[in-house]
């Protein structure tokens, strides 16, 4: 081995310099690269992080312009309803059933202890019509207010006509320019609420309630037809009932064998003999054994 060489391994000497990273394997000479780690180094100490305070400062309100409005009016009370009596009913139904075009009418209408509104009589106005709108003429309504005013309540039944009714014929239900610049004529006349009806023969009616004094109006409220109960027939009612219904009697009970003080009913021991189910009273079967004894 001369100056400079390493000792051999297997009769061979190793090179003086070799790759960095591969080592030669003994015996079998095969070449295996190692990758070498690098070298670790020293943790560095965490360093504390100083506390700091944000203080956050909201930029100053905007100035206050208008939006895009979607105005609306929300009723806050309980939705009235319209009542109508049976005979109220009946002659609307003839007024729109006979017209073969517009035809308008005005009625009485009581408002209820709840709330709702009873029109409680219609009456049919002289008029001039057309195929597309009715119009009620001052005439007309003079001459209806003459022929209430003949009523021993006739000052009452004026001031309760606050309902206009009309038929549209085959139309719809809707209501027409027309329709509405008659009730602006009904607000300027005074009234603080009215109630319009329009029906047509396809078996609508709609009503629409304007309360005039709050500016509020309610369209399509539900209606009904009212059927008081008739107070005449009552005498007769009572009269034959007493005819006919007679209440039941019951006879005599106990509450038990030794039940003296006479709560549940009379008691007589001598006429008590024990039964299947305990004391019976005799008196209940004396009829019965006398047929068995026929």
């Amino acid at each position: 081995m001369t100056h400079g060489e390493k000792p051999s391994i297997n009769g061979r000497s190793r090179p003086k310099h070799r790759k960095k990273g591969v080592h030669e394997m003994p015996n079998d000479g095969k070449k295996v690269t190692h990758r070498r780690k690098p070298p670790s180094r020293p943790r560095r100490k965490a360093r504390p992080v100083p506390a700091v305070t944000f203080v956050y400062e909201s930029p100053p309100a905007e100035i206050f312009s208008p939006h895009a409005f979607q105005t609306r009016v929300e009723y806050a009370g309980e939705i009235p309803m319209v009542y109508v009596t049976r005979e109220v009913y009946s002659r609307m139904w003839h007024f729109v059933d006979i017209a073969e075009q517009e035809v308008g009418w005005l009625g009485t209408v009581e408002k209820t202890a709840y709330g709702n509104f009873l029109i409680t009589e219609v009456f049919l106005l002289n008029q001039q019509v057309t195929a597309a709108e009715t119009e009620i003429s001052e005439d007309g309504i003079v001459e209806l207010t003459e022929e209430l005013l003949m009523r021993d309540n006739g000052l009452e039944a004026v001031n309760s006509l606050r309902f206009w009714g009309h038929s549209h014929v085959m139309m719809g239900t809707n209501a027409s320019s027309q329709d509405d610049q008659q009730m602006v004529s009904f607000r300027e006349n005074g009234s603080d609420w009215f109630v319009r009806g329009i029906l047509n023969k396809r078996g609508r009616m709609e009503f629409t309630i304007y309360l005039f004094n709050v500016g509020v109006r309610i369209a399509d409220v539900p209606w009904a037809i009212l059927e008081p109960i008739d107070d005449s027939m009552r005498a007769a009612i009572e009269a034959e009932f007493d005819a006919k219904v007679v209440e039941r009697q019951f006879g005599p009970q106990f509450n038990g064998p030794w039940d003296e003080t006479g709560d549940g009913g009379d008691f007589d021991p001598a006429f008590l003999r024990m039964g299947a189910e305990g004391p019976l009273d005799v008196r209940y079967f004396e009829g019965e054994e006398e047929e068995d004894e026929r």
